[in-house]
């Protein structure tokens, strides 16, 4: 709104949306800027106020592989019949489609043992769709049973749920073989400042159990698609 070197000098009239880049902008960010007078603010295009990749240990993108993308817990196909990859949710590239018959993934690579948190805390998070459920418990992904962690369905209901390091909470979970896309984040908190574990289904909270867990360790490996404990 001034020149500090030639004083004297303010605007007058409105100012919005300023930014300084240490670059050339291209024409076509520029274009993009500008949309033919719509514009969007620049808040739009920057990253979120979180970094997700901070505590990440492994990641399946499932496109076309089972390659993990963080580190080495790469895992491998079991099941009497190949493994399909098939298009997963819409942007999200290939998924992985299970028969519900003796098909599961087994994570062989890397150490067990790191995708353990004894005493600790941690978060599971994936894309899903039932195809029927037809089996009381059917695992989504699981480190074995007790004290381990599993979200799995819940009983012969068409819900699913979670025990991380303490039995499942709440059974308010809402029905997801609907054969659409559903999402899911088991949490155990081991500080239990808002809960012990809770399991977030399409953004919302539910199965909330209030006790501290205490997640312990296990030889299984981890399963994607089975229970190596059940």
């Amino acid at each position: 709104g001034d020149n500090p070197d030639a004083r004297s000098r303010e605007w007058n009239g409105e100012i919005d949306e300023f930014a300084i880049w240490g670059r050339v902008l291209t024409t076509e960010e520029i274009a993009i800027l500008y949309a033919g007078g719509a514009g969007k603010p620049l808040s739009d295009f920057l990253p979120p106020p979180i970094d997700l990749t901070d505590g990440l240990k492994a990641y399946w993108n499932f496109d076309g592989h089972l390659l993990d993308s963080i580190k080495d817990f790469h895992g491998t196909a079991r099941g009497t019949a190949p493994l399909a990859f098939v298009d997963g949710k819409a942007g999200f590239g290939k998924a992985i489609k299970l028969d519900g018959a003796d098909q599961f993934v087994e994570i062989t690579g890397g150490n067990e043992n790191e995708l353990e948190f004894p005493g600790g805390s941690m978060s599971i998070g994936g894309w899903f769709r039932v195809g029927a459920f037809d089996t009381e418990w059917q695992a989504l992904i699981s480190k074995g049973e007790g004290e381990n962690y599993r979200v799995a369905r819940r009983a012969a209901t068409g819900a699913i749920a979670y025990a991380g390091g303490v039995a499942e909470g709440t059974a308010n979970e809402p029905l997801v073989n609907d054969g659409q896309w559903h999402h899911f984040v088991a949490v155990s908190d081991a500080t239990g400042a808002e809960f012990g574990t809770a399991l977030y289904v399409d953004g919302a909270r539910y199965g909330v159990n209030a006790t501290k867990p205490v997640l312990a360790s296990s030889a299984f490996n981890l399963m994607i698609g089975e229970n190596p404990g059940a």
